[in-house]
């Protein structure tokens, strides 16, 4: 009798029976350009892995074929999907790989013409804004509106030099899901005289 449940039970709802939790799992999915990324299925399942454009990532696990986990290194700033199959069932999960942003850590706005600006382009035209506060938490420079070059001369809304110390910083971009907001700090070396 108990065989004869199972039978009518497997035939009625045999996909629910049979069908496993099939999910991707990233140890990042918003890296920066550079990061290295790993993708595994969540029980560890021998999958086939496809992805949106194969230019963005180097593939450091030399496979794609039958495997549960790769690793991938970020060469390419964008939205990509990766898809994972196990010949039944598929997932896919979106990877926002972020542009890399080079962010001077110390600047020395002391009119010699060299390094006398705190610069930050955007590496792919995306508009940016910053504030940047004192240790006291005071705003010292803001942008106005946002920009694809941030550019801080060192000096305060009166004209002034902003004092020699360790300024902190939040960069925000706009309008791109690819970059997120940085937080950090930057030394500022300044000669008061000029």
């Amino acid at each position: 009798m108990l065989q004869r449940i199972l039978i009518i039970i497997c035939l009625v709802f045999p996909f629910q029976l049979m069908a496993q939790d099939f999910q991707i799992i990233a140890t990042n999915t918003n890296p920066i350009v550079g990061e290295t990324i790993i993708l595994r299925h969540e029980n560890d399942i021998n999958c086939d892995w496809t992805m949106s454009d194969p230019s963005a990532f180097v593939n450091n696990t030399g496979t794609l074929i039958s495997i549960s986990e790769i690793e991938l290194l970020c060469v390419k700033a964008g939205q990509f999907n990766i898809s994972a199959t196990d010949g039944t069932n598929e997932d896919t999960i979106t990877i926002f790989v972020q542009p890399e942003l080079n962010i001077p850590t110390v600047f020395t706005p002391n009119n010699d013409g060299k390094n006398d600006n705190f610069i930050i382009p955007s590496p792919d035209g995306t508009l940016m804004s910053i504030t940047i506060f004192s240790r006291w938490g005071n705003i010292v420079y803001q942008t106005e509106q946002p920009t694809e070059i941030i550019n801080w001369n060192g000096r305060l809304r009166d004209n002034s030099y902003v004092s020699s110390g360790v300024y902190y910083y939040v960069l925000e971009p706009k309008d791109n899901p690819a970059m997120e907001k940085k937080m950090g700090f930057v030394h500022v070396y300044t000669n008061k005289n000029k």
